[in-house]
């Protein structure tokens, strides 16, 4: 019987020994945690007590800008950014350089100094091409330019297709991957509950109450197994395998082609800044050319005048000659003048005053014109018939034109033209009825306003002035009668006869609706 005695208690000593150990782990972890905490908390104090010093040291610095150690500072601040750490229960400032965005401003700046330097090394090359080479060249970038353009309408459609094929993916796993989803989403509950029950288990003192405990945590996981092979079940279809494939290859493509298309956007853009600086040279090459045909018709037009005003002194003879006021063409025309006559008109308002006398206060110029009878002065009909054509042309185009002899304008609009025959010269002579108007060039000036301070009216904005009386509200997309009646608190019958020229379902979008 000893024995057997010495045996149970050496059972029992042993159970209680094991039991003890336990309670001391369990004693350890709670001081550990407890620990873990207090050291946090710790820290969290530093480094708020941290800060507080940190910033009335900067507000220091801030007023001592004569101190070499500040402009240091100053000097290296765009370079260089302190991060905080906790470091063995220390506040650490740790200094670490901030070079990343300013190696990205350096590169973007460089890239663009290239450009630069590529576009006027261009002008020079250019600038000795002729015409005809500098728009086959345009020609050939403005080709570049709208096949670049596209191209890169394809990639944005194959990007809508593939995106397409991700929205088709989604609505699948919406469709049939439900029990996917649930037995994920339980994985997720059942892990959070393992999580707090293996904590009651920790706590815990009582051996029955761990079993119990472990027996939920059993029970748990082969909910959760029965879970993940669902989850294996779906993943593992023939179906799901397909749309995942399809999903991977369109979002591999989008990627793809949205790379492809930034590329394309940059040699669009140096394309079109190519093309600008060649349609440039073609444009100053056309200016020069035209300034050196205007100079030379005007040049030819004098000669002509010289020429013919000296034999007609011999046979004294009249003549009014017109050609064009921008000499685009070296065409003269000459006119025997018959009965010129010019006008000039000026409007006098007046109001009247007590006496009954009226006052004049300004005056208004209504016009300066030019009329009479002029034979064409050229030795053949048809000639003359070619005179009168040029000159109907220009009255059509509003072609300002320049006269000289019996009186000497320039800027000169044909108003009115007509054509008749003289009797004694059996219809081979025309004689023209000319009527021409001065036209002034237009000089606008500008005037500063002077630029006062602006006062916030009082009151709401729909309160309307004194002087509508009325309020009103302005219209915003997607507005409608019962929106405004519900907020201004006035019936939708009332808000229609205020607004007769709004229909219900067209109000325009930044009108004003009246309320009252």
């Amino acid at each position: 019987m000893a024995r057997k005695k010495d045996a149970e208690t050496v059972k029992y000593e042993r159970e209680l020994r094991a039991q003890r150990i336990k309670q001391a782990d369990i004693r350890t972890k709670e001081e550990a945690t407890k620990s873990a905490a207090n050291a946090s908390k710790l820290a969290a104090e530093k480094k708020a007590a941290w800060n507080k010093a940190a910033a009335s040291n900067k507000s220091k610095s801030s007023s001592n800008s004569s101190s070499k150690k500040d402009d240091k500072q100053a000097s290296a601040g765009s370079d260089v950014k302190t991060v905080t750490k906790i470091m063995n229960g220390h506040v650490v400032n740790l200094v670490v350089n901030n070079k990343s965005s300013k190696k990205e401003t350096a590169a973007e700046e460089k890239a663009n100094a290239k450009e630069r330097t590529k576009m006027r090394s261009l002008d020079k090359r250019i600038k000795g091409d002729s015409t005809k080479s500098l728009t086959k060249h345009a020609d050939s970038l403005s080709d570049k330019v709208k096949n670049t353009a596209h191209k890169i309408g394809k990639a944005e459609e194959a990007i809508r297709n593939n995106q397409k094929i991700q929205d088709s993916y989604q609505d699948y796993l919406n469709a049939k991957g439900g029990a996917a989803g649930s037995a994920n989403e339980n994985i997720k509950a059942i892990d959070s509950k393992i999580a707090d029950i293996t904590k009651q288990i920790a706590k815990s003192k009582r051996k029955s109450e761990k079993e119990s405990l472990q027996k939920r945590i059993d029970s748990l996981n082969n909910d959760r197994k029965k879970d993940v092979d669902t989850i294996a079940k779906f993943n593992n279809g023939s179906e799901y395998q397909s749309w995942l494939a399809k999903n991977k290859r369109a979002t591999a493509s989008i990627k793809q082609m949205k790379k492809s298309i930034s590329a394309m956007k940059i040699r669009k853009s140096r394309y079109k800044d190519e093309l600008s600086h060649y349609k440039k040279e073609i444009n100053r090459q056309k200016d020069a050319k035209q300034k050196h045909l205007e100079k030379k018709n005007k040049g030819n037009i004098e000669k002509k005048i010289k020429d013919d005003t000296d034999s007609i002194t011999k046979r004294k003879q009249k003549l009014t000659y017109i050609y064009r006021d921008d000499c685009k063409s070296d065409t003269l025309i000459k006119l025997l003048e018959t009965s010129p006559s010019e006008q000039n008109q000026v409007n006098a308002p007046q109001k009247s005053i007590d006496s009954g006398l009226p006052l004049e206060h300004f005056i208004q110029n209504s016009g300066l014109t030019l009329s009479g009878q002029y034979a064409i002065y050229e030795p053949t009909y048809a000639k003359r018939v070619s005179v009168y054509n040029t000159l109907r042309k220009w009255q059509n185009d509003g072609v300002a034109i320049h006269i000289r002899g019996f009186t000497h304008w320039d800027h000169v609009l044909i108003s009115s033209l007509s054509r008749s025959t003289a009797a004694e010269s059996n219809g081979n002579a025309l004689i023209l009825n000319i009527e021409m108007q001065h036209a002034r060039v237009a000089k606008i000036q500008y005037a500063k306003q002077a630029q006062g301070k602006k006062h916030k009216a009082k009151g709401s904005k729909k309160a309307g002035t004194s002087k509508t009386k009325h309020r009103s509200v302005k219209i915003k997309p997607g507005m409608t009668y019962s929106q405004v009646s519900a907020k201004m608190g006035i019936k939708v019958s009332e808000l229609r006869k205020l607004n007769p020229k709004y229909k219900d379902m067209s109000l325009p979008v930044g009108g004003k609706m009246e309320v009252s």
